[in-house]
C-alpha cells in the first residue's frame, strides 16, 4: 500500500469508504486513516484503487472544463446573436442609415460574427450532448450551429 499525506481534513472516525465511478460501475473504496489525533494524517490506499480513483478524477476533470467551454462559448454566442440584432432593429427602425450599418459590421465582424468550429472527439460529442441534455430544450441543428458555434456536418462525421 502507499502512503500519501493530507492536510487539515477534520476526521471522526478510523475510516471511511469512498465511491467513484469507473466504466460506468460504482466502486466502493475502503480508505484507512492513521494518526487521527495528528494535524497530518496518513491515507492507506492500495496503488490499483488509486490509479482507479486518479484516473477517474482526471477524466471528470477534463468533462468539466469542456463543459465549461461550451457553456461559455454558447453565452458569448447568444450575446453576439442579441448585438446583431439589435444592429438590423436600428437599421429596420431607421435609427441608423444603411452604411452606418455595413461600416458597423465590416469594422467589428468580432462583435457579430459566430465561428463555428469542428468538434474534435467523439469525447468532445458526448460534452455538448450533456450539456443540451442539461439545458433541457430541444435544438434543432441550426441552433446548435448558432449557439455552440460547432459544425453539424463534422457532428455527422463524427456518428459514422
Amino acid at each position: 500500500m502507499s502512503m500519501y499525506s493530507i492536510s487539515s481534513i477534520p476526521l471522526s472516525s478510523d475510516s471511511i469508504t469512498t465511491k467513484t465511478k469507473s466504466n460506468k460501475i460504482e466502486q466502493n473504496i475502503p480508505v484507512e486513516f492513521d494518526n487521527l489525533d495528528t494535524e497530518t494524517i496518513f491515507l492507506k490506499i492500495n496503488k490499483k484503487q488509486l490509479d482507479t480513483l486518479g484516473k477517474d478524477i482526471f477524466a471528470h476533470q477534463i468533462f468539466t472544463e469542456k463543459k465549461e467551454t461550451f457553456l461559455v462559448e454558447g453565452i458569448k454566442n447568444l450575446l453576439k446573436k442579441n448585438e446583431f440584432l439589435q444592429l438590423s432593429l436600428d437599421f429596420s427602425q431607421g435609427f441608423i442609415t444603411e452604411e452606418e450599418y455595413e461600416q458597423e459590421m465590416e469594422e467589428t465582424p468580432e462583435k457579430y460574427a459566430i465561428n463555428v468550429k469542428d468538434i474534435a472527439s467523439i469525447t468532445d460529442l458526448k460534452v455538448l450532448e450533456a450539456v443540451i441534455n442539461k439545458i433541457g430544450i430541444t435544438f434543432d441543428t441550426d441552433q446548435v450551429t448558432e449557439i455552440f458555434g460547432v459544425s453539424f456536418l463534422n457532428i455527422q462525421q463524427i456518428l459514422k
